[in-house]
């Protein structure tokens, strides 16, 4: 009975995760950080703390989350047991961005993973279409919109637009 509660528990915590575009492979020592727009100012914490960029925050920005991201990256700069960690960061960064099902890889992977996805999201939310594209600036629109006027969720099938689509709707639950 233990075990299937347990089961129950992570399978329910993935699925709200990719209903609500938080993604938890990327937060497992912050839940706190691990959705909506918090998990955007981690993941783009992330990519500053990695690259050693200043500032990387979004508009609309969860600071603590930002700074535990940006602890994160630099921690993952160093890592010594990763033979490429910045090959590995820049292949999740990728697969990230592009809302790819998050297959298994290294640290390096997961963190890289965990900020293409924020700066996807992020692109979305603050409408730039020459990074994210006009497709996912108007999936998130749409998303925003469906939420605020109680439609039902009405996810596209490809991705990076369904991400981009589901970060709308939860922006306007928030």
């Amino acid at each position: 009975m233990r075990n299937s509660a347990t089961a129950a528990i992570a399978l329910t915590t993935l699925l709200l995760a990719g209903l609500y575009g938080g993604n938890v492979y990327s937060y497992p020592g912050e839940p706190r950080c691990s959705d909506g727009y918090r998990a955007d100012s981690y993941g783009r914490g992330v990519e500053a703390g990695f690259k050693g960029i200043d500032n990387l925050r979004p508009r609309h920005s969860h600071e603590e989350c930002y700074l535990r991201g940006v602890r994160k990256g630099v921690t993952l700069r160093h890592e010594t047991q990763i033979f490429d960690c910045e090959g590995d960061f820049e292949d999740g960064y990728g697969e990230g961005f592009k809302a790819s099902p998050l297959s298994a890889g290294t640290a390096c992977y997961t963190g890289g993973y965990s900020a293409g996805n924020a700066a996807l999201r992020v692109g979305a939310r603050e409408g730039a279409r020459e990074l994210v594209g006009d497709e996912c600036v108007d999936a998130f629109q749409k998303g925003y919109e469906d939420s605020m006027t109680g439609q039902v969720a009405t996810i596209p099938l490809t991705n990076p637009e369904a991400t981009c689509y589901r970060a709308g709707y939860y922006d306007a639950r928030r």
